[in-house]
């Protein structure tokens, strides 16, 4: 099975591009042009339930141009929707990658959009072009091709000669022609061979459904007739159309013959195994010694997962059989026939001598259990029904209460006939097979006893939820007839619709994952806009949706699944509604959060007034002032733009600042320093606090065995102190983890008679220690455990005993404050030390601006690297004056002035760093995908000689290597495809002892 990429019709030669075998893709390399379609099409070696197909195609900038997602059908076959090759994301020349995931699978394909405009035909062309494809259509099926005399007179002639035809009646008269004329079954092979395995699965996918009788003859030439108008769109250029048609057409096969779904997933070899142990442990007497033993070999062998089968049936089996011990103990002569046959039944099963001779009877403990949950049944039935029949109400037990709805005196007059039939029946039996003979008409007689109850139920419901007046008009219309109703006869037809209408309710709503997605993005922004009124409503579709997921793991009664089937279809409906109401934000609305942002800000100015009379001359503390005054502008200015969310977002976190900073004016005036508290320098603090406690501890416990490490871990510290410095906050975070982490696992120190592990639990403020000990005595030993703190001091200590074998394990309650701790282990004169470092959460929140910060520090990190690795001493004196602004701004938190700093230093990379020689020479350009590299080099002799290239990107990683010879006389140039995102390179010629660089920036489209 081969899938497609359709390409247009001039497109020449096949290729395939994939990464696996089960997703195979044809591509045709030919060249699209703007305003042209593309479409998938393909089949999949094997269809998992409820797994998507998901297609993704980039633009040539790597922007993703459109993202679909496709239920294949039960055969494998799938189909996009066709993508138009136009506007700014997928109008883009140059080169488009098309990537296929399903499941673990991956296959991609790729092709080439021209710059040429694709110019639309004119109406009076494209209706010619039509009436000459059903022409040819006519003519090859009708006796130009094969031979066969047209039916005289042909009434597709006269169809097609009529006045005001149209390209809609051309497309049926072709597939017309098509259905009628083509007895042999050749006419797919005049489809374009581009499109015609697309058109053939669905024609072959019907046809083998209506030979299997799984399809009507005439459904299957409706879908067959859409195919034929897919092939005849696709003849006239209008991709779009005929994929649109033929989609249909496989949506349509899709319904027929949905993807089999499984009826439970494999169990995994865990859950195997417990079930095993449960067989072993928990059966008292129901399984004879034998079974266990074989159970219990089936365990220590491991082989569980051979036996799965035999397992989930054995499992089964067992739990009938305990419901039958249950219903052998019922006083109530209606079950004397499953007592007695169920007592000699289970009295065998119990010794029986292995599995295969106890699930022989599975079908036998199946009957039984059906008979008597049948006649469970019937005891609600007769409890209802009073003495009216058998059985007679258990002893103590009070009739069941009536439904509402219909009188309950009513009701037993309708169902008393066939109840006393079936009553009759029962009496006479004296086989299980007798009882089960009854069970559809007891379980009609059920369903009419419930049926009442349960429409009043949900009628109710859906009244108190607002639900839609004719979904209850209906329903009541049912509870009216089933009062008319005058037998068991005329009430099962309401039983039936009843439940017809909930399977409607349940197809029309949206899933249940679905609409929880939705309520909880709506619960965020009705709880931001202050809309009461909507919060409610969406708390309680919430609360609905909780229950809808429990009642999928219980086994709910049919009452509880009426109601929440009606409760669920309210929330799909009210969805919409909400989402309106809350995106239809009133002017009221507007000026209410609009005035509120305006008033904070407005008090923030005011905390500010009253802070410079106290702190005027405190370091640093004007200009922080100034600060905020200009940023609360900026907000003001937002608010004026209609950009309440980011005005409002910059108030929040102002407000923030001021509170952090004037505090640290307040608790510590002269810490201030020369120049003043800021936000950042707190950060700053903070952060270089933390690395010097993890320096202050491997300072401390620093070993011989930590030797190797010092290099890497001084590397770690370097970077952490050099992220905070210029002031990229997120990365500084992740380093002094990725420390604390490092030196865990690196500052212990071993003993080969010692091995355990520590662990602290936070939640409970406990330190968790197990392990072993290598001893040659069976004597009980002494074991001293110490936690020390990063500084050396003791935090917590504890002696304790190891067992025989020198296995132990003991837990202490001693909270911990985040921090490095050590764990010394001291038995008889070894010891063994572990760390653990309790991670401390940021003590400050990081907003966007701090995240856009952390990429302009990361940028310069790489450029600062890049220059320094390819650039020379003198070359460096070039750059390093704006090397040093960008530094001075990202200190004093200006990511602002050095993100604009960024563009001159790498033009100044660029002008000042390459490395000239008079012996060589090398030039690099870089556009649209396209690497030209050209130079050339001084020689002594007039030969030919490899040269080699290599280019590497602003982080120092090698992205490209370019193997070429150079001419005689010295000179060379050389393409390469190659894609390279937004950055500065540099290219690297080697020409025997000589190296010479160029650079050049990739920019931002």
């Amino acid at each position: 099975a081969a899938a497609l990429l359709a390409l247009p019709a001039a497109a020449a030669g096949e290729a395939y591009a994939q990464e696996s075998d089960r997703i195979a893709l044809l591509a045709g390399p030919g060249e699209y042009e703007r305003g042209d379609a593309f479409f998938v099409f393909g089949r999949l070696a094997q269809v998992d339930d409820g797994s998507y197909l998901v297609i993704q195609a980039f633009n040539p900038q790597g922007n993703i141009c459109r993202i679909q997602q496709i239920a294949p059908l039960s055969g494998g076959q799938f189909l996009s929707e066709a993508i138009p090759l136009t506007g700014r994301a997928c109008g883009v020349p140059g080169e488009y990658d098309v990537r296929l995931f399903y499941g673990d699978d991956r296959a991609s394909v790729s092709f080439t959009l021209s710059p040429v405009l694709r110019e639309a035909p004119s109406d009076s062309s494209v209706l010619e072009a039509a009436r000459s494809i059903a022409r040819e259509r006519i003519d090859s099926l009708s006796g130009g091709a094969g031979g066969r005399a047209a039916p005289a007179p042909s009434p597709y002639d006269a169809r097609l000669a009529a006045p005001g035809l149209t390209v809609r009646d051309a497309a049926e008269i072709y597939a017309d022609a098509w259905a009628a004329l083509d007895a042999d079954g050749e006419a797919i092979y005049a489809v374009d061979a581009s499109f015609r395995p697309a058109v053939e699965s669905v024609l072959s996918v019907t046809s083998g459904l209506v030979a299997a009788g799984d399809l009507s003859a005439t459904v299957a030439s409706e879908i067959d007739a859409g195919a034929y108008e897919a092939a005849f769109y696709y003849a006239l250029g209008d991709t779009a159309a005929a994929v649109s048609l033929l989609s249909d057409a496989l949506v349509s096969v899709q319904n027929v013959d949905p993807v089999k779904v499984e009826s439970a997933k494999p169990r995994t070899y865990a859950e195997l195994e417990q079930s095993v142990q449960n067989l072993m442990t928990k059966t008292s007497a129901t399984l004879s010694g034998e079974v266990k033993e074989e159970l219990a070999l089936i365990f220590a062998r491991g082989t569980a997962p051979l036996h799965a089968d035999e397992l989930d049936e054995m499992l089964d089996m067992l739990t009938k059989m305990r419901f039958l011990d249950i219903a052998s103990r019922r006083n109530s002569t209606l079950y004397s026939i499953v007592q007695d046959q169920w007592a000699p039944l289970g009295e065998s099963l119990a010794m029986r001598p292995d599995m295969a001779s106890l699930l022989s009877s599975h079908e036998e403990v199946d009957d039984l259990h059906r008979a008597a949950l049948m006649l469970r049944d019937l005891d609600g039935v007769g409890r209802f029904m009073g003495t009216h029949g058998l059985p007679p109400p258990a002893p103590g037990a009070a009739p069941a209460p009536p439904p509402a709805g219909i009188d309950r005196g009513a009701l037993v007059e309708i169902v008393r006939p066939e109840w006393d039939r079936l009553a009759r029946s029962m009496e006479t039996a004296s086989t299980v097979g007798d009882i089960l003979a009854s069970e559809r008409r007891a379980a009609e007689m059920k369903s009419v006893i419930e049926i009442s109850g349960r429409i009043t139920k949900v009628v109710e419901i859906a009244r108190e939820n607002g639900a839609g007046s004719d979904m209850v008009a209906g329903w009541e219309d049912l509870l009216k007839r089933a009062r008319a109703a005058g037998s068991v006869r005329d009430m099962l037809p309401i039983v039936s619709e009843f439940d017809a209408s909930l399977a409607e309710l349940r197809e029309r709503r949206s899933p249940v994952e679905s609409l929880r997605f939705d309520y909880e993005s709506m619960l965020a922004r009705a709880e931001m806009q202050a809309d009461h009124d909507n919060t409610a409503k969406i708390r309680t579709a919430l609360r609905i949706l909780d229950s809808a997921a429990a009642l999928e793991r219980g086994n709910p009664s049919a009452s509880r699944i009426d109601r929440i089937e009606v409760l669920l279809a309210w929330a799909s409906e009210s969805a919409p509604t909400i989402r309106a109401e809350l995106e239809a934000y009133s002017d009221d609305a507007y000026d209410l959060r609009a005035g509120d942002i305006l008033r904070r800000a407005k008090s923030i100015e005011d905390l500010l007034d009253v802070s410079m009379r106290g702190n005027r001359f405190a370091p640093g503390f004007a200009d922080f002032a100034s600060s905020i005054e200009s940023r609360l502008e900026d907000a003001r200015n937002m608010v004026i733009a209609g950009e309440l969310d980011a005005a409002d977002a910059a108030v929040r976190a102002l407000f923030d600042e001021w509170q952090t900073v004037s505090g640290a004016y307040a608790e510590d005036p002269p810490g201030a320093g020369e120049s003043g508290h800021s936000i950042e320098g707190l950060k700053r603090a903070d952060i270089r606090k933390r690395l010097g406690a993890l320096a202050e501890a491997a300072s401390n416990f620093y070993s011989a065995d930590f030797a190797p490490h010092a290099a890497e871990y001084e590397r770690l510290r370097d970077a952490a102190y050099e992220a905070a410095d210029y002031g990229n906050f997120v990365d500084a975070e992740e380093r002094v983890a990725e420390l604390g982490a490092f030196l865990e696992e690196r500052l212990a120190s071993t003993d080969p008679r010692i091995i355990y592990e520590i662990d602290y639990d936070g939640g409970h403020d406990t330190w968790v220690l197990s392990g072993h000990l290598d001893k040659s005595s069976p004597l009980r030993e002494k074991i001293a455990v110490t936690v020390y703190r990063g500084d050396a001091s003791v935090h917590s200590g504890l002696r304790f005993t190891d067992t025989r074998e020198g296995a132990f394990y003991t837990q202490w309650r001693a909270p911990a404050e985040p921090g490095l701790y050590v764990v010394m282990l001291e038995w008889s004169g070894s010891s063994a030390s572990r760390l653990l470092y309790v991670a401390d959460e940021p003590s400050f929140e990081y907003s966007p601006a701090d995240a856009d910060a952390s990429d302009v520090a990361r940028e310069f990190s790489e450029l600062e690297s890049f220059a320094e690795r390819f650039g020379s001493a003198g070359a460096m004196a070039r750059v390093e004056p704006i090397m040093s602004d960008i530094r001075a701004a990202l200190e004093s938190g200006g990511a602002g002035r050095a993100a604009g700093k960024l563009a001159e230093l790498r033009a100044a990379i660029d002008r000042y760093l390459p490395e000239r020689s008079r012996a060589a020479v090398i030039d690099a350009q870089y556009a649209s995908g396209q690497l030209v590299v050209s130079g050339a080099v001084l020689k002594t002799l007039d030969v030919s000689e490899d040269l080699f290239v290599d280019v590497y990107d602003q982080a120092g990683s090698r992205v490209h290597e370019i193997a070429l010879r150079d001419s005689a006389s010295g000179h060379f140039s050389e393409a390469a495809a190659v894609a390279l995102p937004p950055g500065i390179y540099v290219v690297e010629l080697h020409y025997h002892d000589l190296s010479t660089t160029d650079f050049f920036i990739v920019g931002r489209r």
